[in-house]
């Protein structure tokens, strides 16, 4: 994980340019494990966050999971239930492996979808902004937070 770049130029007041590092978090490795009933079902999942910036990402962020039934992570996408906080500052190159049991609402219907997981996610789930928001840390991109797997839901 490294974005391109993993810092941003601002301009001081005299005019001059300079270079601030940003941390970047990605969202790698995701592995769901096998659902609960459709009705209301948990869905465990092994992920792995990295931080490919320049400097520290600092506390505090949510790690939160989405359902899409178009493999597109938009605001129409089901949030699940459940969030993983993180709250401690993460190190340039430092990653870090969770596994969480996030949780279907009832009456999700059954059939193929795409699991997403968010690092740094808003949403439903902490009430906090939308499923698109950015997150709380500055991140010199925010295109490469989420990862999404296809799934089967019973």
């Amino acid at each position: 994980c490294r974005a391109k770049p993993a810092s941003v130029r601002r301009r001081t007041r005299s005019g001059s340019s300079i270079v601030m590092p940003q941390p970047v978090l990605c969202v790698s490795a995701t592995t769901p494990s096998t659902f609960g009933q459709a009705s209301s079902g948990s869905v465990p999942v092994t992920f792995t966050v990295t931080n490919g910036g320049g400097v520290s990402a600092q506390p505090s962020w949510w790690d939160l999971a989405y359902l899409s039934t178009d493999a597109t992570l938009d605001n129409a996408d089901l949030g699940l239930t459940g969030y993983s906080t993180h709250t401690t500052a993460l190190a340039p190159g430092a990653s870090y492996t969770t596994t969480y049991t996030y949780v279907t609402p009832t009456a999700t219907p059954a059939g193929s979808s795409a699991l997403f997981v968010k690092a740094d996610g808003p949403g439903a789930a902490v009430a906090v902004g939308t499923n698109t928001d950015s997150g709380k840390v500055t991140e010199s991109t925010e295109a490469n937070n989420a990862v999404s797997v296809a799934v089967v839901l019973p």
